[in-house]
């Protein structure tokens, strides 16, 4: 099979699925090691910022339990979507408010955008397959 030492270098659309697509860099090895980096010190933020108010008396409402594995997994891998899109993803299309109009890009609402799950796992699995590829082939 062999190794190609090539890989896509121009923006990409990557399709979400229900007619909706974003506009993203091509994948690369350090790119999505920084969108990690970031993900992870947003979770260590995260973490840290509950049992801070937790000390002070006070309740977090509206995130999982972070001391339990798998929601915090769950937690990890969602920042790292978001992460990932904030650095790469620099325009949309088919993408509707909740009235059915077309919204304008805007990088802020990209973390709303990946609360559906289902778009969050387009994004990864389409967005990253050239870059899969490589490392499958033992190119990374």
């Amino acid at each position: 099979m062999g190794i190609r030492l090539n890989r896509p270098t121009e923006p990409v659309w990557v399709d979400l699925g229900r007619g909706a697509a974003v506009l993203a860099e091509a994948p690369s090895t350090p790119t999505v090691y920084a969108a990690r980096a970031a993900a992870q010190a947003l979770f260590v933020e995260l973490v840290e910022a509950g049992e801070a108010v937790t000390r002070a008396g006070g309740r977090i409402t509206g995130l999982p339990d972070l001391t339990d594995p798998m929601q915090a997994k769950g937690q990890q891998d969602a920042l790292f979507v978001v992460c990932l899109a904030e650095i790469v993803v620099s325009d949309w299309k088919g993408i509707l408010s909740a009235e059915g109009t077309e919204v304008e890009f805007d990088p802020a609402l990209l973390v709303f955008l990946f609360e559906d799950h289902a778009a969050a796992d387009r994004f990864m699995g389409n967005y990253l397959h050239p870059l899969n590829q490589v490392v499958a082939e033992g190119n990374a």
